[in-house]
C-alpha cells in the first residue's frame, strides 16, 4: 500500500513539473506586456512576435554622418523600446528616449539627427541610397536608406517627433529584400506620438 502510495505521489509530481515546463518563461521573445506609451500590437499590421528592451536601439544605416545617432541614444532617462516581428517579416521598432547626455531638452537631440540626415543626403552613400523622408508633422524628422546585403536590400526608414520637453518617439521600420515595407515609419508617427503622450 505504501509503495503504491508513493508511485501515485511520483507521477503526480512528474505531471506537475511536465505542466511546468510547458510554460513559457517571462521574458521570452512573444511578450504582450509593452509599456502603453509605446506602439501596441493593434496599431500594427498582422504581429508574429514581440520583445522589449530597456533601452533604445538603432538599426546601424549606410551614412557615416549617422554614426552619431548612437550616442544620442545614451541618455540620463528610463528609455524603453518595443520590437515588433510582423508576419511578412519586416520589422517595427518603437522607442521612447529622453535628450541626449548633457542635454537638457529633446529639440537639442532633435536638431543633431536633423544635421546628420542633411550631411548625409550629399554625402558619398557606398552602397544603395539615403533620402529624407517629407511630409512630416512639425518638429519632426525622419530618412529612409536602402542598402544592399547578402541576403537582398535592406531598406530602413527612421522617423523622430518629440511627445514633450523631454521624450522623443523614434519609431524604425526595416524590410528585408525587393518591394516596400508593408507599414512605413511616416504612417505609424501620429500614432506613436499619440501612444506616447497619453
Amino acid at each position: 500500500m505504501t509503495v503504491r502510495r508513493l508511485l501515485i505521489g511520483a507521477v503526480a509530481a512528474a505531471a506537475l513539473l511536465a505542466g511546468c515546463a510547458d510554460e513559457e518563461p517571462k521574458g521570452g521573445t512573444d511578450r504582450d506586456d509593452v509599456p502603453a506609451t509605446l506602439l501596441q500590437r493593434e496599431d500594427l499590421p498582422e504581429v508574429e512576435k514581440v520583445s522589449t528592451d530597456d533601452r533604445s536601439v538603432l538599426t546601424r544605416t549606410n551614412c557615416a554622418a549617422m554614426e552619431g545617432e548612437y550616442n544620442l541614444t545614451i541618455t540620463d532617462s528610463d528609455d524603453v523600446s518595443a520590437l515588433y516581428v510582423l508576419a511578412d517579416g519586416d520589422q517595427v521598432r518603437s522607442s521612447l528616449q529622453g535628450p541626449a547626455q548633457n542635454q537638457t531638452t529633446i529639440d537639442h537631440t532633435i536638431d543633431q539627427v536633423d544635421a546628420a540626415i542633411t550631411e548625409c543626403l550629399t554625402a558619398d552613400i557606398p552602397s544603395g541610397s539615403f533620402e529624407r523622408i517629407e511630409g512630416l508633422p512639425d518638429g519632426a524628422v525622419g530618412f529612409r536608406t536602402v542598402q544592399d546585403t547578402s541576403e537582398g536590400p535592406q531598406t530602413t526608414e527612421r522617423v523622430y517627433a518629440p511627445a514633450d520637453d523631454d521624450t522623443a518617439v523614434v519609431v524604425t521600420v526595416d524590410h528585408l529584400g525587393e518591394g516596400e515595407p508593408s507599414v512605413t515609419a511616416a504612417e505609424l508617427l501620429p500614432q506613436a506620438v499619440q501612444r506616447a503622450q497619453g
